[in-house]
């Protein structure tokens, strides 16, 4: 069973030692703000139990683990692999340290508020960044599949009252590159049959639109679930088609504004209609299924 320790306790065993208070949350967190006497090691890296073997060799040392606040599962976590490492006095910090703060205890650090990266306004000028924007297409058949990118020749985006509102995608279809296929006559094989007019008739349509007209907050969301619905139309050979798809949004590290977006189109809906069972029968091997995955990153350049 999981031992708690409030405040008070924390900072009698720290004064009297030999209690090692293991803070497990980012660097960038704790450089803004921690508890003196604390031992940054993130619980998140890959590295956890090594840093805190190398930090506090002595599994009989009493440990007591900070997480942010009470809700969240990072002090669990670590309980759970230090118990592995063999570490037999382990205690959570009682509400984190957000307890600690609102009890008026002493903090260290530079005090900054944590970034938060929004956009104000209503602004159409947020420039996108077209070499880490791009599209991750799969296509399959029933035992394989493809995999490959596609670039973004112009993409601009509106904010409304600093909430992504719409936008418009311009797609290169000459892009089309192909990730899975080693071999490189293979490759520039399917390559090219990708851009004859069996498929996507690159030629006659070398670029394809995507406009995002509508967009829906998801509420409540938590981050790494979608945040929005978006609504709109996507023009392909000459084609369109209404579409649909949650996204989720957020900002990088670096500041950038981030859209990510999860989903299926049926291809044939825009006259795609290679090795379709819609269209052909007897296909054997060239069945080709009718729905394409699409995974759409966009990223602006870091914000001002």
């Amino acid at each position: 069973m999981t031992a708690f320790i409030d405040c008070d306790q924390l900072e009698t065993g720290l004064a009297e030692g030999p209690t090692v208070l293991i803070d497990v949350l980012t660097g960038d967190h704790f450089d803004r703000s921690h508890i003196p006497g604390a031992v940054n090691i993130c619980v998140y890296k890959v590295s956890f139990g090594e840093e805190v073997r190398k930090a506090v060799p002595d599994t009989d040392t009493p440990l007591v683990i900070c997480d942010a606040e009470a809700d969240t599962r990072g002090a669990e976590m670590a309980v759970r692999k230090l118990t592995e490492l063999g570490y037999r006095d382990i205690a959570i910090l009682e509400g984190g340290l957000k307890e600690w703060v609102r009890r008026g205890k002493p903090q260290e650090g530079s005090g900054d508020p944590e970034p938060d990266g929004l956009i104000t306004g209503d602004r159409s000028d947020i420039k996108m960044n077209l070499e880490k924007s791009h599209i991750l297409w799969t296509g399959r058949n029933l035992v394989s599949r493809h995999d490959g990118t596609l670039s973004f020749s112009d993409a601009n985006v509106h904010f409304l009252d600093g909430t992504f509102s719409g936008g418009t995608f311009e797609i290169d279809m000459q892009s089309i590159h192909c990730l899975d296929l080693k071999d490189e006559v293979m490759n520039q094989t399917l390559v090219h049959h990708l851009k004859s007019d069996d498929f996507f008739d690159v030629r006659n349509h070398p670029s394809a639109l995507c406009r995002i007209t509508r967009v829906k907050a998801h509420e409540p969301s938590t981050p790494g679930l979608p945040d929005i619905h978006c609504e709109g139309g996507l023009t392909l050979k000459g084609i369109t088609n209404p579409v649909d798809f949650d996204a989720i949004t957020g900002y990088s590290s670096a500041n950038e504004w981030v859209f990510n977006a999860h989903f299926d189109i049926d291809r044939t809906e825009w006259d795609v209609a290679y090795g379709s069972g819609k269209w052909f029968r007897h296909l054997g091997m060239h069945l080709v299924h009718d729905r394409v995955s699409l995974q759409v990153l966009l990223v602006s350049e870091p914000l001002a």
